[in-house]
């Protein structure tokens, strides 16, 4: 997404770009690419010049859609995911701890933007690899 970001103002960006500049594999790039494309978070066009494009303003998408899209639901226990039960449940000593260390991640993921990320990258005297 930030490569697209960057890269994609005035023309799609193929997922072959992607893959060399980000050092993917290709396969990697489409596989991530297609699953951001079908969950209505990047336009796709085929053919010449085709490729892919932002849906939305950079501002308008939050880390933590994109990553909840391609990586599920990040939780680092079962208890923790929204609808998570566990045998333990009732008796759990740390269940407040992974809610709360959830709540956290989460949070800080709604707070963050693309273009809060890519604002960070030109901050940063763009060494970074987009």
């Amino acid at each position: 997404m930030l490569d697209i970001a960057r890269h994609g103002k005035d023309a799609p960006v193929r997922a072959q770009d992607i893959s060399l500049r980000q050092n993917l594999s290709i396969k990697y790039a489409e596989q991530i690419t297609t699953i951001l494309a079908k969950a209505g978070l990047l336009n796709s066009a085929r053919g010449a010049g085709g490729g892919y494009s932002l849906v939305k303003k950079p501002e308008e998408y939050k880390a933590s859609e994109i990553l909840f899209k391609t990586e599920g639901d990040l939780v680092l226990a079962r208890c923790a995911a929204v609808d998570g039960r566990c045998d333990r449940e009732e008796s759990c000593a740390v269940k407040t701890l992974w809610t709360g260390l959830h709540k956290v991640m989460v949070d800080y993921l709604d707070s963050v933007t693309l273009q809060d990320l890519l604002d960070s990258v030109y901050d940063a005297g763009d060494h970074y690899n987009i």
